[in-house]
């Protein structure tokens, strides 16, 4: 049962303002940066500009020979559980990027 159904807000998701997620189960959905970056709304130019100063920090880090430091930003790379989001089977687990695909983008 989805959050509109459970506080019976009787909308489609076009006319809500947030997921419409079901908590009990992921919903397979992810933010494009390349799209989002085409958003001229605030949300989305403010979202697109921490993209961009996380991904900066990383390869000023690299370029500064500062290695272990890059990494452990890339350590990070999770979700939490709350947004119902990804590709968890049964319950969410907010799993996000694992150790393997965390080395492979690094």
């Amino acid at each position: 049962m989805k959050i509109s159904q459970i506080y019976n807000l009787n909308k489609i998701q076009a006319q809500l303002d947030f997921v419409d997620i079901d908590p009990t189960s992921d919903t397979p959905l992810f933010i494009d940066p390349f799209f989002l970056g085409k958003k001229p709304d605030n949300w989305s130019m403010g979202a697109t500009l921490t993209l961009r100063g996380f991904f900066q920090r990383v390869i000023d880090l690299i370029r500064n020979g500062q290695e272990e430091e890059a990494k452990e930003l890339f350590a990070h790379l999770h979700e939490p559980n709350a947004t119902c989001l990804g590709l968890s089977r049964g319950n969410p687990r907010g799993r996000g990027v694992g150790d393997e695909d965390t080395t492979n983008i690094y």
